[in-house]
């Protein structure tokens, strides 16, 4: 599902590029986890606006915007993978 609605933006697939995007963020030594938060939430943002002027911005499914789902895939993703890596860097020396 998550790849129809990449599809249909053009971007990515919402889950995988969260968690690289996790990834990017957090890098080699870690940061504070509510500063990769703040990042996380200015980045959904910026999503948003890239998204809203997309073709097929204003369809929605089960009465949801499309745009919202896309973000709302890429915002879960991101948060449990900046949780799996914030808990590694907490308890197993960083190994997510």
């Amino acid at each position: 599902m998550t790849e129809a609605y990449a599809t249909l933006f053009g971007v990515p697939d919402p889950i995988q590029s969260g968690k690289q995007w996790a990834d990017a963020v957090w890098g080699v030594d870690g940061l504070p986890l509510q500063e990769a938060q703040n990042l996380m939430q200015a980045e959904v943002e910026a999503m948003r606006d890239r998204l809203k002027d997309a073709p097929c911005a204003r369809f929605e499914h089960d009465g949801i915007p499309l745009v919202d789902r896309h973000v709302d895939y890429f915002t879960v993703a991101a948060k449990a993978r900046l949780y799996d890596l914030y808990m590694a860097h907490q308890h197993y020396r960083g190994h997510a």
